[in-house]
């Protein structure tokens, strides 16, 4: 196997099958593993959802430091007129480094060239307290003076940015929600030198993602995002529109429109890789909270649940094994499904968080009752990474491999098909929040030397977890016995739902106030 050390976005890769000639009338056939092409991949994705792009280039990217230099690197494209960077959070942190730069450098320069740049933010009110300076900062990326900002800073209803009529830069903060509802989606959209380039899954602009902090236990998190080129950038970029144009404060004093629009063509093909994209939005025509002029979304009017549909669809396809990487892991309904596919695949693996890590109050009883409705057995491991309290070395957090509390929402199916998002396996991920992830196939084409892009990123996912070579995970069903029985040296420790039980910790006691089980969205 070839890897390239130096390259940590460069996927290993394997030989195929080969007849070598070694002499006249003499062949010598050496066999070895390889990602033959799928001639019904289409089986894959739900037909009756948002429609599957074809030609997409699509780059997995582990962990914050691999994340955020990737988003740094696309922004920097944005340098002029006609340009634009939109981002939807569930949080910001402007002094966030997104390679040499902080996020808030590169935004500066790009106003600076005349790009336009728009943000939405969710308006976090159980936490506003504590992230009030984060927030206000978030949304003061550029003050006009120095009064302009303190008159900001003592304002909580401030929602868009003071705008220079030279500087074409907003944002919102949006609790434009269902009742207990979030906006939970990730989303980076750039339109630069280098065309529309996209950016999912479950990294904010968070400092937690690449430092250990006392108040992150398990800090850095381990969290899974990818970057989209092709026509699947569009799906992400309307999102953002749908949203944008969609909020209660729109049209904003002084901002002017969105450059894109919901009749931009197309991005022309970048790649080989199909992608479906499918979001989540609460059902404003059953549930109160939306305060549009209608009560509901108008690109929703019924909510959407194509993030499920997506994963479901995919699990239903699974002969082989199941990996998933949950936060939560919490919805009944998956673990009733999951359990039903075990009579008809070999393996299925999972890895959470510590409960003792969790922010949710419930959280040993809801993944309890999940993983005991599996039913146990050979077929089963769920596990989660060791050493949650511990303090980890300064070189460990460096090089990104220290962290133990587990934020991606990733499924890997059979090594054929990849799902990374924002949302988790939970109710709240499934119907009512906003969320967004990108089902993602590769063919393989049967090329020499090549893997489809679910296996290499479960052996690059497995090796980090495990502590092994990504040679010694090529195989998921025979390296399935290392979650089975994880080794002394391993990343990794099986879950003992009965182990802990439930408390609440202080600084998330007022969601005591919420409703005491997760808020159904449909």
């Amino acid at each position: 196997m070839a890897t390239n050390d130096n390259d940590k976005t460069t996927p290993p890769v394997e030989l195929h099958d080969r007849n070598i000639p070694i002499g006249p009338n003499k062949v010598n056939t050496v066999e070895v593993p390889c990602d033959p092409r799928d001639p019904n991949f289409s089986r894959w994705f739900d037909t009756s959802i948002r429609p599957m792009r074809a030609g997409n280039r699509v780059t997995p990217l582990v962990g914050g430091l691999e994340t955020f230099a990737a988003m740094g690197d696309a922004i920097q494209t944005a340098t002029g007129k006609g340009h634009y960077i939109y981002m939807l959070n569930w949080y910001m942190d402007l002094d966030v480094p997104l390679g040499g730069s902080t996020l808030r450098q590169l935004i500066l320069v790009a106003l600076n060239y005349r790009v336009q740049v728009r943000a939405m933010l969710w308006d976090q009110p159980l936490f506003q307290n504590n992230a009030e300076n984060d927030y206000l900062n978030a949304v003061s990326i550029i003050p006009d003076n120095e009064e302009d900002e303190e008159d900001q800073k003592e304002s909580e209803d401030q929602t868009y940015i003071r705008r220079n009529p030279d500087i074409d830069c907003a944002s919102i903060l949006d609790n434009n929600t269902l009742h207990f509802g979030a906006h939970h989606q990730k989303i980076l959209i750039v339109k630069g030198s280098s065309g529309l380039v996209a950016f999912c899954g479950g990294i904010d602009f968070n400092l937690n993602r690449i430092l250990h902090r006392d108040s992150d236990p398990g800090s850095p998190l381990h969290d899974v995002h990818c970057k989209i080129e092709g026509p699947a950038a569009w799906d992400l970029l309307q999102i953002f529109v749908d949203r944008w144009n969609d909020h209660p404060q729109n049209p904003l004093p002084e901002v002017a429109p969105l450059l894109a629009t919901a009749s931009d063509p197309l991005p022309a093909p970048a790649g080989d890789h199909y992608v479906q994209i499918g979001r989540t939005f609460g059902n404003g025509s059953n549930h109160m909270g939306i305060r549009s002029d209608s009560s509901r979304y108008s690109f929703a009017p019924h909510g959407e649940q194509t993030c499920r549909s997506i994963i479901f669809t995919a699990i239903a396809q699974a002969r082989e094994f199941i990996y998933v990487e949950d936060q939560y892991l919490q919805y009944p309904n998956a673990s009733t499904f999951l359990a039903g596919m075990l009579p008809y695949i070999k393996k299925l693996i999972i890895l959470i968080p510590h409960p003792g890590l969790s922010d949710y109050a419930g959280v040993w009883a809801s993944q309890k009752a999940f993983v005991e409705n599996l039913g146990g057995g050979p077929k089963i491991a769920v596990c989660y990474l060791k050493e949650p309290w511990a303090k980890p070395n300064p070189k460990n957090v460096a090089d990104g491999t220290f962290g133990t509390y587990v934020h991606s929402k990733t499924w890997i199916i059979d090594d054929k098909f990849a799902v990374i998002g924002s949302a988790n396996c939970n109710t709240r991920g499934y119907t009512h929040d906003s969320e967004v992830v990108a089902g993602i196939y590769d063919e393989s084409r049967d090329t020499p030397c090549t893997l489809h892009l679910a296996h290499a990123l479960r052996m690059r996912l497995w090796a980090k977890h495990l502590r092994l070579k990504p040679a010694d995970v090529f195989d998921p069903i025979g390296s399935a016995a290392h979650w089975l029985n994880p080794a002394v040296y391993s990343g990794v420790a099986k879950f003992d739902p009965n182990a802990g039980f439930d408390h609440i910790r202080s600084e998330y006691a007022r969601f005591a106030e919420g409703p005491r089980e997760e808020p159904d969205g449909s």
